[in-house]
């Protein structure tokens, strides 16, 4: 029995910013729809914690390397009310332009092209609703080793702009473009974070990516923005 509840499709939920924004959108009154890869045990306590707030919660497992292929009929066949997705999976790592073209394919994969596709499913199969793409603050700026993923973010901003103009006003497509919200194995060095290169002097918090999700959440004449949640980073490479 299908149920009517409305949902949110969350990919990559079951950590970090993927978590953040599942329990936001909980709060805001939506069950969810949590992908995840490997992390089973994580995206279990996440929905204990989902359930324990009166809302619908149902894992589905992909590996989004390979291609979004059935994801999202099976989504609707958990819960037919989707009425959005956030494309928050993402990969973060060192590759540059001229590496292995196996690397380069399954970042640009996992980080540009399946968003991509769940968007073209969504517009297809549910025919209205919102899309909030998580981004980045620091992809402007050339960077040798991480130019591989600093493109594939770059993408999806496009992405974000172009599919906001050709999908309205059936369906809202906004980003998130977080600062050093939390560290990663590349920004700890002696085992503490560095600091963010960030004129509000920190780089955002999880709150505050939660904060930014119910905005556009609840703002229903929203489309095309791009809300930067980092303290500034991103004026530092003239991206405005």
């Amino acid at each position: 029995m299908k149920k009517t509840h409305k949902t949110v499709l969350v990919t990559g939920a079951a950590r970090r910013i993927g978590r953040t924004v599942s329990i936001a959108c909980a709060e805001a009154g939506y069950g969810v729809i949590a992908h995840y890869n490997k992390s089973a045990r994580e995206i279990a306590a996440l929905g204990k914690e989902i359930r324990d707030l009166g809302l619908p919660f149902y894992a589905v497992k992909h590996d989004l390397s390979v291609n979004t292929s059935g994801l999202l009929a099976r989504c609707l066949k958990l819960n037919d009310n989707i009425a959005g997705i956030i494309n928050n999976a993402s990969v973060f790592e060192k590759c540059a332009l001229t590496d292995s073209v196996s690397d380069c394919r399954r970042i640009l994969q996992i980080n540009a092209f399946s968003p991509l596709a769940l968007i073209r499913d969504f517009a297809n199969h549910c025919k209205k609703g919102f899309v909030i793409n998580l981004l980045d603050a620091n992809i402007d700026a050339p960077h040798k080793e991480f130019q591989v993923y600093r493109l594939s973010k770059r993408m999806l901003r496009e992405i974000t702009m172009e599919t906001a103009f050709s999908l309205a006003p059936a369906i809202r497509v906004n980003g998130i473009s977080p600062g050093a919200v939390l560290p990663s194995q590349f920004s700890v060095k002696d085992g503490k974070p560095l600091p963010p290169d960030a004129p509000m002097v920190n780089g955002g918090t999880l709150q505050e990516i939660s904060n930014a999700v119910k905005y556009l959440l609840e703002n229903s004449n929203v489309t095309g923005q791009i809300l930067y949640v980092d303290g500034g980073m991103h004026l530092r490479t003239g991206r405005v």
